[in-house]
């Protein structure tokens, strides 16, 4: 989702501008960019921009995101939308082949993408990586 990496950008600029200087300033970038997908996705099941489109990310069981859940997208990511690792492609046709239209890291973490629910019931799963 191109505004969760916008917004994953903006945020990893800013502390890396406000909270350090020199050398460390990659590595900060680095863990900022984790964390931005990984503690709300734990936490929240859902990160700003899924948030804002009525997306979550949900135990292909039912319930709330988990901690491997969550690990498992964020470590994945990195596979499945790096730019040097042809940008999107990975990703894009692992949900074309996957049933539920997971990528890799929600295989292994045992999630999908969901709309929000309504009265109880998710809706079907989402390609959103």
């Amino acid at each position: 989702m191109m505004v969760d990496y916008t917004l994953m950008f903006l945020l990893a600029l800013l502390a890396t501008k406000v909270l350090v200087g020199g050398s460390l300033k990659g590595p900060i970038f680095v863990l900022v960019a984790f964390a931005y997908f990984f503690v709300p996705e734990w936490l929240w099941s859902a990160t700003p921009a899924k948030a804002m489109f009525g997306l979550r990310v949900e135990q292909v069981q039912g319930g709330s995101c988990t901690l491997k859940g969550a690990l498992s997208r964020t470590i994945f990511r990195v596979l499945e939308a790096n730019p040097v690792f042809l940008g999107p492609i990975p990703g894009g046709i692992a949900i074309m082949r996957s049933p539920l239209k997971q990528r890799l890291g929600d295989r292994f973490g045992g999630v999908l993408v969901v709309e929000k629910r309504t009265q109880g019931k998710s809706a079907p799963p989402v390609a959103a990586v």
